[in-house]
């Protein structure tokens, strides 16, 4: 009885900025190189319990002609509360701050600053924190990652490149935020998020060659999203496709662009 009684106080603590936060874990796939980029990403959102929020939430954002970019997953920890829109509206003003010609590498440099002014003056709640750590086990490793953001466009001598930037939150009291950038690969599939049922959609679709004019990719990108979306292997992907290709030299041209997906 004494243990019952523990459990139901336990959960009547549980933070509204924990029961209510908004997110979504988001399946995104990607082909680069240096002549073009491809990405496709579903638009659901969902609760910290995995209830579905919406399914029409634009993730891929379109920064200028030659410049995009799109976040991964939201945080479970308690007040980030930072919603899509939020972080793209974070992405948009290092456009601003960045300069005339920004390279993928400076806009995810100054998102990164942002973001982590946003999360070091998150009030510190040791009570947010115990429950936090009590209620979710995946965050038990104390190595939580908080957002990624995806930017992509020209680079030096107009080759397309790209830039993932992380932060992450570390520690379960004495919190510390660490952040990375890292560059995209040349010529290489990215799956964001579920690599067991993404082999199992290489087993049964034959990749398209690698061209350097965009090809067969765009469809096959957006294929495979709408394959992890019909899975229904994970309740926070779902929703439709949102894709889009960069082509050197051109424009970025919409290949799949749901309604809710506005300029």
């Amino acid at each position: 009885m004494r243990y019952a009684l523990l459990g139901i106080f336990l959960l009547s603590r549980i933070p509204p900025t924990l029961a209510n936060s908004t997110e979504h874990g988001t399946y995104a796939a990607m082909y680069f190189t240096g002549g073009f980029a491809v990405a496709a990403i579903d638009s659901r959102t969902t609760d910290s319990s995995d209830n579905v929020i919406s399914d029409s939430v634009c993730k891929l954002h379109p920064l200028s002609n030659d410049l995009f970019f799109f976040d991964l997953g939201l945080s479970h920890v308690p007040q980030f509360g930072q919603k899509s829109a939020d972080l793209e509206a974070l992405a948009e003003k290092a456009l601003v701050k960045s300069g005339k010609t920004p390279t993928p590498r400076d806009l995810a440099k100054q998102w990164i600053f942002d973001v982590r002014i946003i999360v070091e003056n998150i009030p510190d709640d040791p009570w947010n924190d115990i429950v936090f750590h009590v209620f979710d086990p995946l965050q038990n490793n104390r190595d939580h990652m908080l957002v990624r953001g995806i930017f992509v466009g020209k680079i030096d001598g107009g080759d397309i490149g790209g830039s993932i930037a992380e932060v992450r939150l570390t520690g379960m009291f004495n919190r510390s935020i660490s952040t990375n950038i890292y560059d995209l690969q040349d010529d290489i599939i990215y799956s964001f998020g579920m690599d067991p049922e993404y082999s199992i959609y290489k087993g049964t679709h034959a990749e398209p060659a690698r061209t350097t004019s965009g090809g067969e990719w765009p469809d096959y990108l957006a294929e495979l999203v709408q394959f992890m979306i019909d899975g229904k292997t994970r309740r926070d992907v779902g929703g439709s496709v949102a894709a889009l290709m960069l082509l050197r030299g051109r424009p970025i041209e919409w290949t799949r662009r749901p309604a809710f997906c506005l300029d």
